[in-house]
């Protein structure tokens, strides 16, 4: 996929299917397109959830026209993306909704808008790899084609919640004094999460800088040093509190 994706709509489809998510920010990582390795921010509007995912994976994604209810399937060739301009013959599928355990290869391909691709309203058959159907051919059309997307999750946790039980409070005050001074564990899941003042460091001035917070109208918790971790990020306030 090309050009911007912020305010795209998207369908979560695994594990269960969640519709309502929209691209709301997007961080390139270089290649000014939109695809593997671009970090997303994804909203829900109606949970408020925000989350920030990497992606790894960009891949077709078809939903089959059959009586088995939302049947999602995913492409899972080395190079999805060159696949999809040639025949899709050979290829191989995994059902990833409802199930994520079965797996085929497309044999059979009726061309329906004469495209030269696959693509919705196009007939396929379906020779299943395994499972209680295993040997079996599946024949169906293209209810939907999309683009797909494999992602995972770029940060844990809420800065400021060192004691990750939710919230940002005085036993997050009293957790990272423990910490600094007292040999207590480290906040969880992840360290970063006790940076509540984002100087890339969990001391007695995050204790200083919650208490002013929660009691003096203080500003919160940040970002607390996103991208300063490594794979150990905490995931920004914000995110979190809504």
């Amino acid at each position: 996929p090309n050009g911007n994706p912020v305010y795209s709509q998207w369908k979560w489809l695994y594990p269960g299917i969640s519709a309502g998510w929209e691209v709301s920010d997007w961080y390139d990582d270089g290649d000014y397109q939109f695809g593997t390795n671009d970090t997303i921010e994804i909203f829900h509007s109606y949970t408020q959830d925000t989350l920030l995912e990497l992606i790894n994976i960009v891949t077709p994604i078809i939903k089959l026209d059959i009586l088995k209810t939302e049947t999602y399937l995913e492409m899972i060739d080395n190079n999805p993306l060159i696949l999809e301009w040639s025949t899709p013959l050979g290829t191989y599928w995994v059902e990833i909704s409802p199930d994520y355990t079965i797996g085929y290869i497309l044999y059979g391909w009726i061309d329906g808008d004469y495209s030269g691709t696959l693509n919705t309203d196009d007939y396929i058959e379906l020779y299943t790899l395994n499972g209680p159907d295993s040997g079996q051919v599946i024949q169906s059309t293209i209810d939907v084609y999309a683009t797909g997307l494999v992602t995972s999750s770029v940060c844990q946790g809420m800065c400021g919640d060192a004691n990750n039980d939710g919230s940002v409070d005085v036993s997050d005050v009293n957790y990272i004094v423990s910490y600094a001074f007292n040999g207590g564990d480290p906040p969880i899941p992840v360290t970063a999460c006790g940076d509540a003042n984002s100087d890339a460091s969990v001391d007695a001035s995050d204790s200083v800088y919650i208490i002013n917070f929660i009691f003096a109208g203080g500003a919160p918790p940040d970002d607390c040093s996103y991208g300063s971790w490594g794979d150990e990020d905490c995931c920004p306030y914000e995110y979190n509190s809504n």
